[in-house]
């Protein structure tokens, strides 16, 4: 295995790729983005492709990193996470992460919450914590954060199709 890899019971993430576009674009509908601020269903691969192009400058320049989970077992893809910088506060970085609709609700989002955790523990050892943003709604993003022990660093109104939404961070800390 490859050491930028990470491995957990059931799963294997490796980083984001070129060419990664084909897995992510037919599973980044309406359902897995209804809860993200800043992002909608991609209008065709090409979005897709320069959102990863734009993720891979940021990880050559050691501002995060994005991977994609598979089955260990099966090497079918899963969902994807990373930790990105946040993008309204200066010096944070924001645990991301999604898994495809057809497995919701089977532990994969809980698995590769804390392996991007773990691994964000290992790789930025100046960063103090981690912040992970749940909408008003995202009941199932909410109870993976607080089964971690996080604590509400703040409370924000951000616009989303046109309505606001509540958005919550809250704070993990990595040391």
């Amino acid at each position: 295995m490859n050491k930028n890899w990470i491995e957990t019971p059931r799963l294997l993430l490796r980083p984001l790729a070129a060419g990664d576009e084909a897995l992510l674009y037919p599973e980044i509908n309406e359902q897995i983005t209804r809860h993200w601020i800043d992002f909608e269903p991609p209008k065709g691969i090409g979005e897709v492709e320069t959102r990863i192009r734009n993720s891979l400058v940021l990880t050559r320049n050691g501002l995060g990193q994005d991977f994609i989970a598979m089955q260990k077992d099966a090497l079918a893809f899963v969902g994807c996470g990373g930790i990105v910088p946040y993008p309204d506060f200066a010096c944070e970085f924001e645990v991301i992460f999604w898994v495809k609709a057809s497995l919701h609700g089977c532990g994969y989002g809980t698995e590769l919450f804390t392996a991007l955790l773990k691994w964000a523990k290992k790789n930025f050892h100046r960063v103090p914590y981690i912040v992970y943003s749940v909408t008003k709604g995202n009941d199932a993003s909410a109870a993976i954060i607080r089964s971690m022990g996080a604590e509400v660093l703040r409370v924000e109104m951000m616009k989303k199709r046109g309505v606001m939404r509540k958005v919550t961070d809250y704070k993990l800390p990595l040391r």
